[in-house]
């Protein structure tokens, strides 16, 4: 389950490439748009239910949870069902720990847009248009999405959809390279609240067998 957790966050999977001669620019005016919606951001939480689905778009995973993001490079996604799991960063660290299997492994973490999408949450805006193609737009009512591109052949994900319902972020979807769907829907959002710092750090419960990447 800990897998399906970070495909929201850090697919684990490989970025089909794409040749630069097929990609196009991202059109100036949805770039612009997108970046002014986030970029007032400096903390993003909400409630997370999250859907895997296959290229047949049979359900595979399903989970729900709770999620932090603050825009300086700090992280926090709990998954609380079916099981109990947490990823969470304070910007230099990644842990990852499984409550049930009494499991956590910790590795360094540096913050790349096209690897950590949900950093885009966080209002980190700045390189926007250098990592995606950014297509789409909202209305008056500031309700619409826009549909990311990596430019990058190193990025983990084909496309990243954002979702606005009413200027604030609803849903956050992505396609990996085997067609498979990641649809990460949010509810009660809270933006540009006080958050607690010691919410993005991390120490095993006594008994945690704890793995070091490398």
């Amino acid at each position: 389950m800990i897998k399906s957790v970070l495909k929201s966050i850090q697919l684990g999977v490989l970025f089909v490439a794409v040749s630069a001669s097929v990609m196009a620019r991202s059109d100036d005016g949805s770039s612009v748009q997108l970046s002014q919606l986030l970029a007032g951001t400096h903390s993003f939480q909400a409630n997370f239910e999250q859907r895997l689905s296959d290229e047949d778009n049979q359900i595979m995973q399903q989970s729900s949870g709770t999620m932090i993001v603050i825009n300086s490079g700090k992280l926090r996604w709990q998954t609380e069902q079916p099981f109990a799991q947490l990823v969470v960063t304070d910007g230099h660290k990644l842990w990852r720990y499984d409550e049930d299997l009494e499991q956590a492994s910790v590795g360094s973490f540096s913050i790349d847009l096209a690897q950590t999408p949900a950093m885009i949450l966080s209002g980190k805006v700045e390189e926007l248009d250098q990592q995606y193609t950014v297509t789409g737009q909202i209305d008056e009512q500031s309700n619409g999405q826009f549909t990311l591109i990596p430019t990058s052949t190193n990025s983990l994900f084909d496309s990243l959809v954002i979702r606005f319902n009413q200027g604030r972020v609803s849903a956050m979807i992505l396609l990996d390279g085997f067609g498979q769907t990641t649809d990460i829907q949010f509810s009660e959002v809270v933006v540009n609240a006080a958050v607690n710092d010691d919410l993005f750090s991390f120490t095993p419960p006594q008994g945690t067998d704890v793995l070091v990447e490398q």
